[in-house]
């Protein structure tokens, strides 16, 4: 009797629908797999992409300080001799907005030196 149920089963399970529901399972399977490999894949070169942005952003953060340290070097005794010379020089200067800007960048060196932030 136990050898007719298991003959039984083996045909329902081998059968032409089972096995075509098997074959479709498999398929799907490799298809997901698929799919999770591009993803991982996507995902890995958006890292990398990011991690590039970030090191070339760090970059041109650092040359943006480097000029501006430079640009203070350049101009920040020019600035100190307008300054030095008093106030009435300083507003006999072309405009006003050359006044605002000779003692903004005066102000702002002076604050670096005090801070220990500005070297030569």
């Amino acid at each position: 009797m136990a050898s007719g149920n298991i003959s039984s089963y083996a045909r329902v399970l081998n059968g032409p629908h089972q096995l075509e529901k098997i074959q479709t399972f498999n398929e799907l399977a490799a298809t997901m797999t698929t799919l999770k490999k591009e993803r991982d894949q996507a995902r890995e070169e958006a890292s990398a992409r990011k991690k590039q942005e970030e090191k070339d952003k760090a970059a041109r953060k650092a040359e943006k300080e480097i000029e501006a340290i430079n640009k203070l070097n350049e101009l920040g005794p020019i600035c100190k001799d307008h300054v030095d010379k008093g106030l009435a020089h300083v507003l006999t200067l072309l405009n006003k907005g050359k006044f605002y800007v000779i003692i903004f960048r005066w102000l702002l060196l002076t604050s670096m030196v005090s801070q220990n932030q500005f070297t030569n």
